[in-house]
Parts: C-alpha cells; sequence; structure tokens
C-alpha cells in the first residue's frame, strides 16, 4: 500500500473545525454527490453525529453515547450556506499541515490504521428513554405492522419483539443527530430479522430486557441457555478460541467441533458473508467465564449438535 493509500485511511481524522477545504471529486465514487461544488472552498464548522448503541457498546469498546461521526463534516461556504459533505471529497488547504497530521497519526496506528473507524470525540450520553435496547415490546393499536416475519420472542407471544437498536438518523439525510427524536428497530427473539422506523410513543412495554437491567443494578435473565449463549455472544462477553496468532475462524463445522471435544471452547458460532454470487460460512468457537453455563452449552453442542443463534442465521 503506498502512501497516498495510506493516508486515505486516515483521512477523515486529519480534519479539524475552523480548517479551510476545497472540493474535490473523490477516487472512492464514480458518481459523486454535490457534484456542483467540486472545486468550491469553504470552512469546516462542525462534524455530524453518530450514535454508538447499547448492542455495539462492547464490540467497539466505545462508551453507548454520541460522537463526533468525522467522515461527514459540515463545511460551510462564503455565502453563508452549510452542507454535509463526505470526507474523501475534501482536501486541507493547507498541505503542510494534512502531512503533518498523517504523520503524526501513523506514528500511533498500524500502517492499515485498523480501527481507526469514523469516530471522533465524545459529546454526550444517550437520551433517557422509556424503552431502550433489549426490551420486550408490542405493537400499539393502530401502529404499523412490520412487513417481515420478526415476531415470536418471549412465552411465545406472538406479538412481543425485541427491541434492537435506536437510530437518530435525520429523515432524508445519511447523518445523525443527538437533537432527533429516535427511531425504533424491532426485531425477533435473536434480531435474526430487524425492521426499523416504529416511535416510542408506538411501544407498549412489556418487559425489560437486560441492558436496562445491567443499568438499574438487576442481574441478568434469560429464558434459557440459547438466550443466554446468543446475549453473551452478541455483546462480546465471551473469549473467541484462535485458529492461529491472528485468526479467530475456522473453516469448517468439523474443525471447531473438535475444538470443542478437546475442551478448548464451549460452543460453536456460525457466521456467513455473502460475497459476488456466493455464500462464506465460518465458525467461530467461543469459551464462556461462567464455566457452569460454558459446560451445559457444550454438552447441547456436542450432543445435539447446538449452534449458537446469531443475526446471521435466518
Amino acid at each position: 500500500m503506498n502512501k497516498d493509500k495510506i493516508s486515505s485511511w486516515i483521512r477523515p481524522h486529519t480534519l479539524r473545525i475552523g480548517d479551510e477545504v476545497i472540493i474535490v471529486r473523490s477516487e472512492f465514487l464514480q458518481n459523486p454527490s454535490h457534484p456542483e461544488l467540486i472545486g468550491e472552498r469553504g470552512i469546516i464548522t462542525a462534524f455530524a453525529d453518530k450514535s454508538i448503541c447499547r448492542w455495539w457498546e462492547p464490540q467497539m469498546k466505545k462508551k453507548a453515547g454520541f460522537y463526533e461521526d468525522v467522515v461527514y463534516p459540515v463545511v460551510t461556504f462564503p455565502d453563508g450556506s452549510s452542507r454535509h459533505i463526505w470526507t474523501y471529497m475534501l482536501e486541507l488547504i493547507d498541505r503542510r499541515a494534512y502531512q503533518e497530521r498523517v504523520r503524526q497519526l501513523a506514528a500511533t496506528h498500524s500502517k492499515y490504521f485498523p480501527g481507526i473507524g469514523s469516530l471522533g470525540k465524545y459529546i454526550s450520553p444517550l437520551p433517557d428513554t422509556a424503552i431502550c435496547e433489549g426490551d420486550i415490546v408490542r405493537l400499539k393499536s393502530g401502529a404499523r405492522q412490520p412487513t417481515r416475519a420478526i415476531a415470536g420472542w418471549v412465552m411465545d407471544n406472538k406479538d412481543a419483539f425485541l427491541v434492537g437498536w435506536l437510530s437518530y438518523r435525520v429523515p432524508g439525510d445519511i447523518v445523525e443527530s443527538r437533537n432527533q427524536r429516535p427511531s425504533f428497530s424491532l426485531s425477533d427473539r435473536f434480531r435474526r430479522k430487524m425492521e426499523d422506523g416504529w416511535n416510542e410513543d408506538e411501544l407498549e412495554l412489556v418487559a425489560r430486557g437486560n441492558f436496562w437491567r445491567e443499568e438499574h443494578g438487576q442481574p441478568l435473565r434469560f429464558s434459557g441457555l440459547e438466550d443466554a449463549a446468543s446475549f453473551l455472544c452478541d455483546t462480546n462477553r465471551v473469549q473467541f478460541v484462535r485458529s492461529s496468532k491472528k485468526v479467530v475462524a475456522w473453516g469448517s463445522l468439523y474443525a471447531a467441533m473438535t475444538q470443542v471435544k478437546r475442551g478448548r471452547g464451549h460452543g460453536i458460532l456460525r457466521n456467513k458473508a455473502f460475497t459476488g454470487w456466493s455464500t462464506n460460512v465460518w465458525y467461530r468457537v467461543v469459551r464462556f467465564s461462567d464455566e457452569s453455563l460454558g459446560n451445559a452449552i457444550r454438552n447441547m453442542t456436542l450432543g445435539e449438535g447446538f449452534l449458537i443463534p446469531n443475526r446471521e442465521d435466518e
């Protein structure tokens, strides 16, 4: 990877409020947004907001809340108008400052800059809502019905849903705002199918979920082993057994099952990804910190071929 390509990985983190920028044609877009603005200059006056919900908190190692979305700065033009412009359509006018910022970032990250992401500085916590992620809800009379088969969560209640995440996206835009009223997504028991677009006043609380219970000092509660295993894996509260020094994936179910038989792990997660016209499937072997739970899942895995449910199973 040449120096310019490496720099593109961290370009969002080289921009600051007050910087003068010029809008350019991005190497990543054949059909750029706002083509009429190419060549225009402006000043970065703010950044869009980006929310981290409770589901994503463990994976991203960031506390839930709002952050600067450095991929979408607000550019203010000489006529006083402002727009969110994708970072990769912006070039810093002061090239010396840009190169120095790249150098400083390169000194603190590996050359491929893994995990640097689109998050800037932390802004504020998520607002209080009567219903939060992980809660169990039903739709009030007159609320829009889901278009996908996502029902059937607790106690054979076909009208109950799991709250997935809350979105603060501005209608008709690609960015979020912490001043935006949240939109709720609903899903089935293991978040395998999800649909969004509900307001809080369309939902009726059935039972509190584990995020709310944890934040209020109450113990986590699960309806069974499947629930426990899925939640702990989904929120990254497990240890993944490595197939090599850097890889946590196993290419076949047989290889993953062998690791469970040998006692290296307790259970197996199946992952899949669509690539072109085919689907790649791989497996991850997991260990739970609670040995009694882990051993129970291990017995199910070996005795029944149990695979831990996750979002990618349908």
